[in-house]
């Protein structure tokens, strides 16, 4: 939005109205766009924001994940939360078939996370249950929705028959906005 408004040709001046929309992944980066939007770009006019298919809780997401058709979305977000959080060296955690496999998926386009389908993560972790335990608690807390209250209304929108988000994990964004006072639907 701030790059649009800057741009010469796009007509646009400084007042102009601001929408956020997202699904999916983009859901959640809306979600969290709404979220920061008074502390990261108060100068913005946004007026509401929809998400969609959100993975708003991602405790939910990866219970939901684990052992199932989408759960090398679990082993990409490792790979990338390596790499966000250095300090916090998650790959310590990670058996041999884990390690190799965090390697393989940093390189891969998102649908190749499709060979994963049917794994838990437990095959690829040290000890059993990684997932509960800290830092991975607080990671998934952190980047879960719902900390933060947006400052404008909110529509959530999400399929009960999602084959990759799980519904729960979107009605936990509900009930976390609403306890917040955020007008969402």
């Amino acid at each position: 939005a701030r790059a649009a408004i800057r741009l010469p040709d796009a007509g646009l001046d400084e007042d102009a109205p601001v929408g956020i929309w997202g699904y999916s992944q983009g859901g959640h980066a809306s979600a969290f766009a709404g979220e920061l939007q008074p502390s990261y770009a108060p100068e913005l006019k946004l007026k509401g924001q929809a998400s969609g298919g959100a993975p708003g809780d991602l405790a939910a997401v990866i219970r939901y994940a684990d052992g199932g058709a989408p759960f090398g979305f679990v082993v990409a977000t490792v790979a990338g939360w390596n790499r966000a959080y250095p300090e916090l060296r998650l790959a310590d955690r990670l058996n041999e078939k884990g390690l190799a496999e965090l390697k393989a998926i940093s390189h891969e386009c998102t649908l190749a996370t499709t060979r994963l389908a049917g794994h838990r993560l437990d095959e690829y972790t040290k000890q059993a249950h990684e997932a509960s335990r800290a830092p991975w608690t607080q990671l998934l807390q952190q980047n879960s929705l719902g900390n933060r209250a947006p400052q404008v209304p909110v529509f959530l929108y999400h399929g009960t028959a999602d084959e990759i988000i799980p519904y729960e994990a979107g009605r936990a964004t509900l009930t976390r906005y609403c306890a917040k006072g955020t007008p969402t639907q």
